[in-house]
């Protein structure tokens, strides 16, 4: 799901297997609060550099990769986090899913995302722009 530079400030997604891609990049003018839930396979989600970034995990996530991120109690944040005027607000929970946290400046947006998986994808969305 390439969504970058789109003006979104409210993202759900449910995965119930396989593995899906997200690509939150790009220059965000406004807030985003995104809620993932996980089920079974892999979430690989591209996060900006530039713009502060939370991420709250919770569930029975399996393993969590965080390139970037700085893991402070509960939660990943970025260097940018608390600093810009808009912030990406993500919380993660998990079936036995792996999640992998990307922090990516301006790559192209299917770079980075070359973890094969051959289970087919199965997920609800709903984006508020």
């Amino acid at each position: 799901m390439h969504l970058r530079d789109v003006p979104l400030t409210r993202l759900n997604l449910s995965i119930g297997a396989g593995q899906v891609d997200v690509d939150l990049t790009g220059d965000r003018k406004t807030d985003l609060t995104a809620d993932i839930e996980g089920g079974v396979g892999q979430a690989n989600i591209r996060l900006p550099k530039n713009v502060g970034v939370i991420v709250h995990a919770s569930g029975g996530i399996g393993s969590i990769d965080s390139h970037g991120l700085k893991h402070e109690d509960d939660s990943y944040r970025n260097d940018a986090y608390g600093k810009t005027p808009a912030t990406i607000r993500l919380k993660v929970e998990g079936g036995s899913a792996k999640l992998y946290l990307a922090r990516s400046s301006r790559t192209p947006a299917r770079r980075g995302f070359e973890l094969a998986s051959n289970l087919p994808v199965c997920y609800g969305l709903t984006a508020v722009v």
